[in-house]
């Protein structure tokens, strides 16, 4: 039979005790001392460089609760100051005198602020006359002393071309009968009296029909007397043209029949000279 290889001994197993130490051991009640096994001789852990002190963790400082910003408060922006207006540099007069202002009459100017003073009547013509007479006669208030004054200057200045003007300012709206002043100035030009009236009753009668009518009728009234006119009255209606002498004659005519308050003999020379200017 083969032999078994004895198994090699270990160093890990080291010897086997023999039983001459065994006995040793009981002898002396001490352990035989086994042997130690070697122990494969760990090579030294190279020393590590001792582990850098990780400094201590830098305690996270709290985050610092920054003081909440307080709001500021809207700073109010100093309110600008208004510059003062600077006063502009007084400008320098200029060596050339300027010319210098003509100052306009102190008069004019003051006539213009106020009421206009009446002119003196001595300088009035005769046309300015009359409208200062005419608005007297329309006026409400006294009448004073002027217009006895007016007249009398009328009368003085007036001539026969003033005629139509003078027919023209008679009005039937006469309160304080002032136009009995001008309308007796007519009649005193006679013949040109006769003549503006025979021109200017067509447009009389419808204006001022009260005013037409008195002059007829005066003109009638003188049939049979001294200053009898009725005569002169038809001769110059008849120089007229036939139109003109027709309308005359038609109301003369109308104003014998229609007229209250007549007498017989007014309506009677009426109806003499209707038929003498209209041949009817």
């Amino acid at each position: 039979m083969a032999k078994t290889k004895p198994k090699a001994k270990t160093a890990r197993s080291g010897p086997a005790a023999g039983p001459a130490a065994k006995t040793a051991a009981a002898k002396t009640g001490k352990a035989a001392p086994t042997a130690a096994k070697p122990t494969a001789k760990k090579a030294p852990a190279a020393k590590t460089a001792p582990a850098a002190k990780t400094a201590p963790a830098a305690k996270k400082p709290a985050p610092a609760k920054a003081p909440a910003a307080k709001k500021p408060a809207p700073s109010k922006a100093p309110a600008a100051k208004k510059p003062a207006p600077s006063k502009a540099p007084a400008a320098k007069t200029p060596t050339a005198k300027a010319p210098a202002a003509k100052t306009p009459a102190a008069e004019p100017r003051k006539v213009s602020a106020r009421r206009r003073g009446p002119a003196p009547i001595d300088s009035l013509s005769s046309a300015e006359i009359l409208a200062r007479i005419v608005l007297f006669a329309r006026s409400d208030e006294d009448l004073g002393d002027e217009v006895p004054r007016l007249v009398e200057r009328l009368q003085q200045t007036a001539d026969p071309s003033l005629i139509p003007a003078m027919f023209g300012a008679l009005d039937d709206d006469d309160p304080h009968g002032v136009l009995w002043s001008v309308f007796y100035m007519l009649e005193s030009f006679d013949d040109d009296y006769l003549a503006g009236l025979l021109e200017a009753l067509p447009e009389l009668s419808q204006r001022a029909p009260t005013w037409a009518e008195t002059a007829v009728l005066r003109i009638v009234n003188t049939r049979g007397e001294p200053e009898d006119c009725t005569g002169t009255f038809v001769a110059l209606a008849k120089r007229a043209k036939a139109t003109s002498r027709k309308r005359t004659a038609s109301m003369l005519a109308r104003m014998g029949k229609s007229l209250d308050g007549l007498h017989t003999a007014q309506r009677k020379v009426l109806a003499e000279l209707a038929q003498a200017i209209g041949g009817t």
